[in-house]
């Protein structure tokens, strides 16, 4: 019978079997979608810093502007960042 407050099941390097707390899990999801939001903050910076070397006149809105549309546009990853067929899936 499996325990309501255990994930699933999980390997050491030596191959045996053990379940991690949900509690654990829950915080490594966390962690990782921190660290996820923080790299895409990063990002952002890093682009707005490149489009005001490019555009020296560009005004605050100009650049929000810009880096709208290069999100829509995704110079590189139309269709995704998985390399391989586009899927037929609609969002």
């Amino acid at each position: 019978m499996r325990h309501p407050e255990l994930g699933p099941l999980d390997r050491d390097e030596g191959g045996h079997g053990y379940r991690r707390p949900i509690a654990s899990l829950t915080q490594r999801a966390t962690e990782r979608l921190v660290l996820a939001l923080e790299l895409y903050e990063v990002g952002e910076r890093m682009l707005r810093q490149r489009l005001h070397r490019e555009r020296p006149h560009a005004t605050p809105d100009e650049i929000d502007a810009e880096i709208s549309r290069w999100l829509r546009r995704r110079p590189g990853a139309e269709y995704g960042d998985h390399p391989g067929q586009r899927s037929a899936r609609t969002l």
